[in-house]
């Protein structure tokens, strides 16, 4: 049994995330400061399972001293995702998704835990990544077999991290991602 800490754990991946890991036996804590409209819905099903959330948010250092819970793993999925109002307020997608990661990193430092970090598609050009030539079939787009397309970063497997982040299309949370991935 694992203890994972699961930051943004009351939203749509962290929430899916907790559920399954704690039906398969570990011990599940999910913090989130519950921002984004609806994912306090998410709260009687972590209950029901045993999961102990924790209000808290990663923008601020002092909440993660609160939590009593020393983990193993910390899954990084908080993340302000909308880029509807990234451009009326991109103070609060920087803070969320960029300087709320260093706090998970020094919280992992300190408690010599594992993270794994979730990010997006967006810190990549919708431009280069549609750039690569698809087929439409009855119920989805697949790679087209195509052996002379050639685009660093991208195999008929997918992209991979050697894709260029460089390109137009980026939100400020693209921005926000991508600079947190560097970190």
């Amino acid at each position: 049994m694992k203890k994972i800490l699961i930051t943004g754990g009351a939203g749509f991946v962290g929430g899916n995330l907790a559920i399954k890991f704690a039906e398969i036996g570990h011990e599940v804590v999910c913090f989130d400061n519950l921002v984004r409209r609806g994912s306090e819905l998410n709260l009687n099903r972590l209950r029901q399972l045993n999961i102990r959330f924790v209000h808290g948010d990663i923008r601020n250092q002092e909440d993660f001293i609160g939590l009593g819970f020393k983990p193993d793993i910390v899954l990084e999925c908080a993340a302000q995702p909308t880029a509807i109002d990234g451009y009326n307020n991109p103070y609060f997608d920087l803070t969320n998704n960029t300087y709320g990661l260093v706090n998970v990193l020094e919280f992992c430092r300190k408690n010599n835990s594992a993270l794994i970090f979730w990010s997006s598609n967006k810190v990549y050009s919708g431009d280069l990544c549609n750039s690569v030539p698809v087929v439409e079939d009855e119920t989805r787009f697949r790679w087209k077999e195509d052996d002379a397309f050639k685009l660093r970063g991208w195999s008929k497997k997918g992209f991979n991290t050697k894709l260029d982040l460089n390109g137009s299309e980026h939100s400020i949370y693209g921005i926000s991602k991508v600079a947190a991935d560097l970190i």
